[in-house]
């Protein structure tokens, strides 16, 4: 599976914005950070239900305008992506304010200098807040002279197989605002992306490069989720992370900023504690494909069972059914068949320095805690 971007720890908090303006500017932004987060129509109370009435051509025109294209650039080149304003706080002494762009992780990993231009045309430097690798979000800023276009979250428990959607970003890093129409072909889709396990929404909507980033949203102007990855070589397969995981991300990066301190992060009720793993297939001519274990979160209910970074794993079993393991991509596919669910018992078939063991735990909430790195 491939990422929609031209182009250690989870999760990063920007701590050295002053690259970005001066420390003055830097201060008056934590300053609205609060403010933002004191808005109760924003993060305070419940995501808002899919129950607009608006004309629906009237909410694409708005969306439209929420959605940027974004440019990165790292010290290997540069990458373009797509983001959506989801977040503003208004200067009372002018028409401007801090925009808030969420984006995904890997459109912006490594970048020393990144660029938004609006639907009008107009370019703005962004500041980075802070990333997540493990659910591909990212949270930018930047300060804009004018009032934007802001997108309202929606609920994707209202969302069904079927539905119509539209996903909006900037593909081929060339074509901003483009708009794509198509259906939700799957809800809990489990995939692999840059050899991360994945639950996402399938869409069969045209994903394209310098699609990912952008919003995904429904008729009735909701956005239900982040475009990041399409299928590599296949038209009409296309992902997005879900607006609840997106949600809860934005919410954690945006007070973990202001505050300074980090507490709890990724907090999606019932999500077992297997998603803290990272896995890549590894090919040997002797002993063929496995599984190996690159990433594991100390937190995770089987890294204290034993499970460590570069075991090999090669059967799993839930208790009822047991499955060889030949690729990450059959793995996640297992995962998912499971159903598994916090309480559940996962056994693990692995080989380490050539020796076979078992590894049996009970999975739990998945509450990822990471060392916050800084950018300084």
């Amino acid at each position: 599976m491939e990422t929609s971007c031209e182009q250690e720890n989870s999760l990063v908090v920007n701590t050295n914005l002053e690259n970005y303006g001066d420390l003055s500017q830097v201060l008056e932004f934590k300053e609205y950070i609060g403010d933002f987060l004191g808005q109760k129509s924003v993060f305070n109370l419940a995501i808002v239900s899919l129950n607009r009435a608006d004309d629906s051509n009237s909410c694409l025109t708005q969306n439209r305008k929420s959605v940027v294209e974004l440019y990165s650039s790292t010290l290997n080149g540069g990458s373009a992506g797509s983001g959506v304003i989801i977040g503003f706080t208004r200067n009372e002494q002018s028409n401007g304010g801090i925009c808030y762009v969420v984006t995904c992780h890997h459109c912006v990993e490594n970048a020393y200098q990144i660029n938004m231009k609006d639907i009008y045309g107009n370019t703005y430097a962004m500041g980075l807040i802070g990333s997540d690798k493990k659910t591909d979000v990212a949270v930018l800023w930047t300060k804009l002279d004018y009032t934007p276009s802001v997108a309202k979250f929606g609920d994707i428990s209202s969302l069904a197989v079927l539905d119509e959607v539209y996903a909006i970003g900037n593909p081929t890093g060339t074509l901003g605002g483009t708009v794509t129409k198509g259906v939700v072909s799957s809800l809990n889709r489990s995939v692999v992306v840059d050899n991360r396990y994945m639950e996402l929404i399938q869409i069969d909507s045209a994903i394209n490069a310098g699609s990912s980033g952008g919003g995904l949203f429904t008729t009735d102007g909701y956005l239900v989720g982040i475009v990041n990855a399409g299928a590599e070589y296949k038209d009409g397969i296309g992902f997005a992370v879900p607006e609840n995981i997106v949600f809860s991300v934005v919410e954690e990066l945006l007070k973990t900023y202001k505050d300074g301190v980090y507490n709890t992060y990724g907090y999606v009720k019932g999500r077992v504690d297997f998603y803290s793993i990272t896995f890549s297939d590894v090919t040997n001519i002797f002993t063929g494909t496995y599984v190996s274990v690159t990433d594991i979160d100390e937190n995770c209910s089987l890294y204290k069972a034993g499970l460590r970074t570069g075991d090999k794993i090669t059967a799993v079993s839930n208790g009822e059914k047991g499955y060889f393991v030949e690729s990450a991509g059959s793995l996640s596919v297992i995962f998912h068949s499971y159903n598994l669910k916090i309480g559940d018992t996962l056994t693990l078939k692995i080989s380490r320095n050539g020796e076979t063991k078992e590894i049996k735990a009970v999975l739990n909430q998945y509450i990822y805690k990471p060392v916050i790195k800084t950018n300084s």
